[in-house]
């Protein structure tokens, strides 16, 4: 599940090159082919990935992002923000009383529009997005002084730009493909990055273990 972070992290609209885009292989190191990628993470019409965070803008800012199922042919999905909990939201996907197993099951009914019409007439806040250049001004923003803009922020970048985005793309990659604890691959990135800074303002501050640490923390609900 936690390969899936990919497809919140990243402002994509569907599997299509998914080689290119997030890279999802076997233990083997075997590509996924873009329709094995695709039916894996989103199976049925009902199903959803939900990732929760929390922004810290003055306060605790947290809010949902939530990926679904679009058309099979254009092995698309879709996605929506909500400013709710997702203890808030919860009951909309998962019955917890549903099953004799005491696991619970899906909610019944549940759908895209169902759950977009609640959280129209509960959140103000609610945004649903589907093509990537808004999606990468939403959750790479950057206006720190900006509640509004920086609500549903994922990872803020100075720029959004193609060789931005892209170097980020690059990174999240190496994060899940690398072995952890791998000091030999740390290493080289961190000896890569320095060698192509031109100037003292490119020093890079990153913390590439807090973010994984930060990634494993974060709260991934699927409903299939």
């Amino acid at each position: 599940m936690l390969n899936a972070i990919r497809l919140f992290l990243l402002p994509e609209e569907n599997f299509k090159n998914s080689k290119k885009k997030f890279g999802f292989s076997d233990k083997e190191g075997k590509f996924f082919s873009d329709d094995e990628s695709f039916e894996h993470y989103f199976p049925s019409a009902s199903s959803f990935l939900i990732l929760e965070c929390d922004n810290y803008l003055g306060g605790r800012l947290p809010h949902c992002q939530i990926l679904y199922r679009g058309s099979a042919d254009k092995l698309d999905y879709r996605r929506m923000f909500t400013s709710l909990r997702y203890e808030q939201i919860r009951h909309h996907f998962w019955d917890a009383n549903a099953g004799e197993d005491g696991v619970g099951g899906r909610a019944e009914g549940l759908s895209p529009t169902k759950v977009q019409a609640f959280l129209k007439r509960e959140d103000k806040y609610f945004k649903t997005l589907v093509r990537s250049a808004a999606i990468k001004e939403l959750i790479y923003a950057n206006q720190l002084l900006d509640i509004d803009a920086m609500r549903f922020c994922l990872f803020p970048l100075n720029a959004t730009d193609d060789a931005n985005v892209d170097a980020f793309r690059a990174l999240v990659r190496l994060l899940f493909d690398m072995k952890t604890g791998s000091d030999t691959v740390r290493l080289a990135v961190a000896n890569i990055i320095e060698s192509q800074k031109k100037e003292r303002k490119d020093a890079l501050n990153f913390d590439i273990d807090a973010l994984l640490n930060t990634m494993m923390r974060s709260p991934v609900g699927s409903v299939c």
